[in-house]
C-alpha cells in the first residue's frame, strides 16, 4: 500500500513540474506582445484595452483558479486603477505604458 501512495505521489509531482515550465509558444506570445507595442504605434489604443482586459482575465484566473475564492471583490482594484490611470492621463500624461505603471502603483498602494 505504501508503494502505491510514493508512487502516485511521485507521479503527481512529475505532473506538477512539467505544468509549472514555460513552453515555447509562450515567449513567442510575450515576443508578439512587445513587438507589437513598437511595430503598431497607431494601434496603442486597442493594445492598451487589450493588456487591460489581459490582466483583468489573470487576476480572475488567480483568485478563482488558485486560491479557489469566489469573490470579485478583487475588482475594486481593478477599478481603482482605471480610475487612477484615466485621472492620470488627464491632468499629467496621456502616455499609456506610463499610465498603465501609475494605475498599478496606486492599486498597490490601497491593496496594501
Amino acid at each position: 500500500m505504501s508503494g502505491e501512495h510514493s508512487n502516485a505521489s511521485s507521479k503527481a509531482m512529475g505532473l506538477l513540474k512539467r505544468a509549472g515550465r514555460w513552453q515555447i509558444w509562450e515567449f513567442a506570445l510575450w515576443l508578439v506582445a512587445i513587438a507589437a507595442i513598437f511595430t503598431l504605434p497607431s494601434q496603442m489604443l486597442i493594445l492598451t484595452e487589450i493588456a487591460i482586459l489581459a490582466l483583468f482575465a489573470v487576476s480572475l484566473d488567480l483568485i478563482l483558479g488558485y486560491a479557489g475564492i469566489v469573490s470579485l471583490g478583487h475588482t475594486a482594484f481593478f477599478g481603482l486603477g482605471a480610475y487612477a490611470a484615466g485621472l492620470f492621463a488627464i491632468y499629467i500624461s496621456g502616455e499609456p505604458v506610463i499610465g498603465l505603471v501609475a494605475a498599478a502603483v496606486v492599486s498597490g498602494l490601497f491593496g496594501c
